[in-house]
């Protein structure tokens, strides 16, 4: 099983599985994060997707969303735009966007690590800084493949 919080607060062991955010466990920007895909899922209370330029990051959290632990995959990323077309032989069953899902979903639990791990306080040199988040990079997705192997494969979650 998948444990990415081994420096937090618990040391439960959980099973990352790309898809519909669990909610915030109560407290405000904790728990896990919720994934949305720009242009396609809104937040509630919003009437529009946002739409994101090709030349923002491929997973971004806007200021409105930090409070909510909301994270979007930017659908006007040239990959992204690529896995989820099946004109093209890809779409959201192929294992093509399940692998972007679940590097998408790396990067941001990189990022959050950078900004919200014990270290985060820590001033470091621009090299430093990105030493530490390869290290917390190469941990993260050693811990994934071990449990998320399957679902790139098939779709489905380890049981």
């Amino acid at each position: 099983m998948l444990n990415l919080f081994d420096k937090s607060e618990t040391h439960a062991r959980i099973i990352v599985i790309p898809g519909e955010g669990r909610g915030t466990g109560g407290k405000t920007g904790r728990g896990f994060p919720k994934i949305l895909l720009s242009e396609i899922d809104r937040v509630p209370g919003e009437d529009l997707s946002p739409v994101f330029r090709s030349d923002i990051p491929p997973v971004y959290q806007r200021p409105q969303d930090v409070d909510n632990n909301i994270w979007w995959i930017n659908m006007a990323s040239p990959f992204a735009r690529l896995y989820y077309d099946e004109s093209k032989g890809y779409g959201v069953r192929s294992p093509a966007w399940r692998m972007y899902h679940v590097e998408r979903l790396v990067d941001i639990m990189v990022q959050i690590a950078l900004t919200h791990g014990p270290d985060s306080d820590e001033q470091l040199s621009g090299n430093a800084w990105i030493w530490k988040a390869s290290e917390n990079e190469a941990e993260i997705r050693e811990k994934a493949i071990e449990s998320l192997t399957d679902f790139i494969h098939t779709g489905e979650a380890e049981s």
